[in-house]
């Protein structure tokens, strides 16, 4: 794989593909290590595992060329997009304080139904 980025881009593509491939290595492992979510901990330290293995065949294979490069990519996102989730959800509890929660306006009750009375004036 090596040999194939420095003759598809030489050092400015090699260097740029070693640390596309860096930071989505440390994502990982910064929300295996980090993440209040034990199962989404559990399954990036499975990612991880699973990146880092291809990552080593680098060096033997054309990783990045073949489908098993798409997995690499595909699974570094899905962490990281679940990571963000996780940050993005708050906590169900007691409203910060200041802030009021957000309510719907009541919607008005519909007008009373009226029955015709008869007429009181004589015929």
């Amino acid at each position: 794989m090596w040999p194939a980025w420095i003759l598809d881009g030489g050092m400015p593509l090699l260097f740029t593909y070693v640390l596309a491939v860096a930071l989505a290595m440390f994502d990982t492992l910064r929300i295996a290590l980090s993440t209040k979510d034990r199962e989404l901990g559990f399954w990036a330290a499975v990612v991880f595992a699973s990146n880092l293995s291809l990552v080593a065949t680098t060096f033997s294979y054309v990783t990045f060329v073949s489908s098993i490069g798409m997995q690499f990519w595909f699974l570094a996102a899905a962490m990281h997009a679940a990571d963000a989730r996780c940050r993005a959800v708050k906590p169900k509890g007691k409203p910060r304080p200041g802030r009021s929660p957000v309510s719907r306006p009541a919607t008005p009750p519909p007008p009373p139904i009226v029955s015709p009375s008869p007429d009181p004036s004589p015929a």
